[in-house]
């Protein structure tokens, strides 16, 4: 059972790659979307363990899980790792709600089911990356680490504007338009933590 969902995870980070149009071509045949799920799941247990992981390291008792100070400084009070996670994710919630408020402007009749198992999809790219970034933690490479995750997040924002215009059915220009949209409205909360949350501490446990 175990490998197979490991199978599952390898076959749609490598379809995610090298072939995004088959990934959301299936999705728009309502297949994936269990596995989709999961991996979702699974990524956001990732990133919640490495969570714990940073909190406990801080020398001071502060929050550092947004790189906004003042936001960080709200959630101090709160004192649990798991609210910035929880806010985190709602910011994400609130940047598919504007896509979609947006994108029917253009579509009368849009998927939105079928646009989140997209975005789920997309969320294996973080359970390996994060893999990936804890074997290379052990090298010494970590000078790299900003340029790759950079490339991780330019590569999920792809994948994002093609799941906008394979689920939605929207154009390329009208899917950058929405993309563009919803990222701009929530980027001053979350910096770009709202577009990929469990891409959150990626590189820096």
């Amino acid at each position: 059972m175990i490998l197979k969902f490991i199978y599952e995870i390898f076959q749609l980070v490598r379809d995610l790659i090298c072939a995004p149009n088959s990934v959301f071509s299936k999705i728009n045949e309502d297949k994936l979307a269990a596995e989709a799920a999961s991996v979702f799941m699974l990524s956001l247990a990732i990133t919640c363990f490495k969570g714990y992981l940073r909190s406990a390291s801080e020398a001071r008792r502060s929050l550092t899980f947004f790189e906004n100070d003042g936001l960080n400084q709200a959630l101090q009070s709160v004192g649990h790792p798991g609210a910035a996670l929880l806010i985190m994710n709602l910011i994400y919630v609130g940047f598919i709600f504007v896509a979609l408020a947006v994108s029917k402007v253009t579509v009368r009749k849009i998927e939105a089911k079928r646009f989140v198992v997209g975005l789920f999809a997309i969320s294996a790219l973080a359970v390996c990356s994060h893999f990936i970034f804890g074997v290379l933690s052990f090298l010494p490479v970590k000078a790299v680490f900003n340029w790759v995750t950079m490339l991780v997040y330019v590569w999920v924002s792809v994948l994002t504007i093609v799941a906008m215009q394979k689920c939605l059915g929207l154009s390329f220009r009208a899917s950058l338009a929405t993309f563009l949209v919803a990222f701009v409205t929530l980027f001053p909360f979350s910096l770009h933590f709202g577009l990929a949350p469990y891409l959150s501490w990626i590189s820096n446990p």
